[in-house]
């Protein structure tokens, strides 16, 4: 079987070009767990990660709002104290699986407890800038600090895209990697 991720994926790449999802839909909303979430193949342990990707395919799937609650509500209670989410559920929390969240959280930022979900999120990636001025926890500094920034800017934050510019070298590439490119 196809693992959710890809399924989520290939639903918002087929959505953006206007092919029919349903069938993805439904695999994907019959391979969420009973505490709503998501693991990375049908029947794993949900993890916040593969929930946000999830959330994000049946976002663009058109998916009614009430059968996305379930999901909300997983995604919601693994926030960590310090505000940041953990891609695997374990540390204090990921730049890129935090911005994930915020992203897949916007179009619902009135609902629930969202906002304050959303502005703690924002506040613990902001706080993850790095002296070089790139967010990271570790991870890609380039491809971290780009999600950061994505997400940043939708959430209306001011943000300077001027560090992650210098970071990229004269072959137009970012850290010589086409990944993080």
């Amino acid at each position: 079987p196809k693992s959710n991720d890809f399924i989520a994926r290939k639903i918002v790449t087929l959505g953006q070009v206007g092919e029919d999802t349903a069938e993805l839909v439904t695999a994907l909303l019959a391979n969420q767990n009973s505490d709503g979430g998501w693991g990375v193949n049908p029947g794993s342990l949900s993890n916040p990660l593969d929930t946000v990707l999830a959330l994000s395919g049946l976002n663009a799937g058109g998916v009614p709002q009430l059968a996305r609650q379930a999901a909300w509500t997983y995604l919601t209670a693994r926030q960590n104290p310090t505000g940041g989410f953990n891609g695997r559920g374990y540390g204090t929390g990921e730049v890129w699986t935090t911005a994930e969240v915020i992203l897949a959280l916007l179009p619902y930022r009135s609902q629930g407890n969202n906002e304050q979900v959303l502005e703690k999120a924002v506040q613990w990636i902001l706080a993850q800038k790095r002296w070089n001025g790139l967010y990271s926890d570790g991870g890609n500094g380039a491809v971290e600090t780009a999600q950061a920034l994505r997400a940043l800017t939708r959430y209306g934050a001011t943000v300077s895209f001027g560090r992650l510019l210098e970071q990229q070298k004269t072959d137009g590439s970012w850290e010589g990697s086409v990944y993080a490119t």
